[in-house]
């Protein structure tokens, strides 16, 4: 029996009805979403000792023992613990300035601090509000803050982390100990006398800076570094295989071209060999 060419060609199998022989295509996943969630997965794991160091910096600070680089954002994102933290600085801030050790800007707590609230529910976002305000009066910049929803919903973990570390940072002045990434951060700035805030190194984090421009002076005594160098290790090279380049002289006949002599040939220091 002959099939046309618009026929579909099928094949009538013993277990079951009529089946087509063709498969069906499947879709196949984009390319820059595929990108997109590998630089999602990268960054996410970066962020893993910092979340480590601050789990294990509130759990001394507040007292806790529950908190750690799985749970940090789960257990943050109702705000009760950082609004605790707050309350914590503040007492202590006040502490500190009624002893006489001198005069510093006290930060203070604004609002009620909801205790049982659940998790994405406006409570959980009133909490974080009010954690906020404490940051600004603590003297935390602006460009370290994060928003509600970015804790809330974990949307931008990286900026909630940021903003912790600088709190943490700016606590130090208060006695309260710092992590173990602000305590690098400070020794490094007592090293070299800087006198500058943390807040350029962890803005590194957050913004991006433009790289130096090069006057034509730079410009020029890069170049001779550059040129010096390669002339260094082409003068060096005398090892590895060395390339034969030869230019044949073609005398043309009736024939055609025939090769008249093998040309003289002569070798450079680098272990090439040139023609004459």
């Amino acid at each position: 029996m002959a099939f046309g060419r618009n026929n579909v060609f099928r094949n009538r199998n013993s277990w079951g009805p009529v089946s087509s022989c063709g498969t069906v295509g499947l879709p196949r996943p984009d390319p820059e979403e595929e990108h997109t969630e590998r630089m999602a997965t990268a960054q996410m794991r970066q962020l893993d000792p910092l979340k480590e160091d601050l789990a294990d910096w509130l759990n001394k600070t507040l007292g806790t023992d529950y908190i750690n680089r799985d749970n940090f954002l789960t257990e943050l994102d109702n705000g009760v613990v950082i609004c605790h933290l707050a309350q914590l600085i503040c007492d202590t801030a006040r502490r500190t300035a009624s002893s006489g050790l001198g005069k510093m800007n006290i930060p203070n707590v604004r609002g009620k601090c909801f205790e049982k609230a659940m998790r994405r529910s406006f409570f959980s976002r009133d909490n974080v509000a009010n954690f906020l305000k404490f940051c600004r009066s603590l003297g935390v910049h602006e460009n370290l803050l994060f928003e509600s929803d970015d804790l809330v919903l974990h949307n931008q973990p990286r900026s909630v982390i940021l903003c912790l570390l600088e709190v943490a940072r700016i606590a130090t002045k208060y006695g309260i100990e710092p992590p173990g990434l602000v305590q690098l951060e400070i020794a490094e700035e007592e090293k070299h006398q800087s006198g500058d805030s943390g807040l350029s190194s962890l803005l590194s984090w957050q913004l991006q800076t433009s790289p130096p421009r090069l006057d034509a002076s730079d410009l020029k005594m890069s170049h001779s570094r550059s040129t010096s160098a390669i002339s260094h290790y082409a003068d060096s090279w005398s090892t590895g295989p060395h390339v034969l380049l030869i230019k044949a002289d073609l005398q043309a006949s009736g024939d055609g071209d025939t090769l008249n002599s093998m040309p003289t040939i002569k070798t450079s220091g680098a272990g090439c060999i040139y023609p004459k």
